[in-house]
């Protein structure tokens, strides 16, 4: 069946709230062309954490924090100068580059005031949460699989979720398998401390995202103190999904994989983006161009803008 012939019927929605109840609203999950479920997993809002893992996290101290009295300057903020962006808390946006085309997940991180802080955390640079902060739905994609769709207008610079899933430590987990990884593996570098987020069996609707070569959003470290000069301790960050683009109802919201994930499964990337790192056979008569591309980024932010009220978390 066509996406045109789709459009013409209702959803058929398989799973009316793959998330049980744990989000603000029901996320449904839509499959309009065959019997395909998604794969069972467990679902949470929080990162699963293993006892060794707790026992490495480190507990904010207010030397870890700013000395700020109730709201805080960003020109004398400690936390907001061991940040690599700014969040304007009045918008809900994150500053990002508007040139970007693809994101390493080490490049923008933000560092949360807390309780910890001269603040106390009520100064409005909270940028993090445990639940959705926007309305999407999953959606079934012939050849692609289950992937996750808008269903509200989103700004470039908001944050849309978290990527959520079990810790485990290189080195540190007793029953760690050193080839440990699998297609929802996040690898993140942490210090000395190799930590591993896997959403293969516990996670949120992220796990459904899938990759582009110029992907409309982007995984920023959101830190919950700023790192203190002398310490073994693991400062474990939230893993924020931002838009680096205007989202407007139905797209598909994507992040980049990074080009080791197909080299090392020895696969084609199927976003058929002109600058596609590792096209498939057909890209040639599939590709978008960068005219195409720009074309639909104009029109999308046109629609951003005039339904910014649209826009607003959940």
């Amino acid at each position: 069946m066509s996406d045109e012939q789709n459009k013409t019927i209702a959803d058929n929605v398989i799973i009316y709230d793959i998330a049980d109840g744990i989000e603000p609203i029901p996320v449904k999950v839509i499959n309009n062309f065959d019997d395909t479920y998604p794969f069972s997993f467990e679902y949470g809002s929080k990162h699963r954490l293993t006892k060794e893992v707790k026992q490495l996290l480190h507990n904010p101290t207010p030397t870890d924090g700013c000395d700020c009295a109730t709201d805080c300057n960003p020109k004398t903020c400690r936390c907001q100068a061991g940040s690599t962006v700014k969040f304007y808390s009045n918008v809900r946006r994150v500053s990002l580059r508007s040139d970007t085309q693809t994101v390493q997940s080490d490049e923008y991180q933000y560092i949360e005031c807390g309780k910890h802080c001269g603040c106390h955390g009520k100064c409005g640079r909270q940028l993090s949460r445990d639940t959705i902060f926007k309305k999407m739905e999953i959606r079934y994609k012939p050849v692609i699989g289950f992937i996750v769709t808008a269903c509200q207008h989103i700004a470039p610079g908001m944050p849309i979720l978290n990527y959520v899933g079990s810790i485990v430590i290189n080195g540190v987990n007793e029953d760690f398998d050193p080839d440990f990884g699998t297609d929802y593996t996040f690898n993140l570098y942490e210090g000395d401390l190799l930590v591993h987020c896997d959403a293969a069996k516990y996670g949120n609707i992220s796990r459904f995202i899938s990759h582009s070569c110029y992907p409309n959003a982007c995984l920023m470290k959101v830190y919950p103190c700023n790192k203190p000069a002398e310490t073994d301790k693991l400062i474990l960050p939230k893993l924020v999904i931002v838009a680096l683009r205007s989202i407007v109802p139905g797209d598909e919201i994507t992040i980049d994989y990074g080009i080791d994930y197909f080299r090392e499964r020895d696969l084609p990337c199927l976003c058929y983006n002109y600058n596609c790192r590792a096209p498939p056979d057909d890209f040639e008569e599939k590709c978008k161009t960068l005219d195409d591309i720009n074309k639909e980024r104009a029109k999308s932010r046109r629609q951003v803008q005039a339904n910014m009220d649209d826009s607003k978390d959940l």
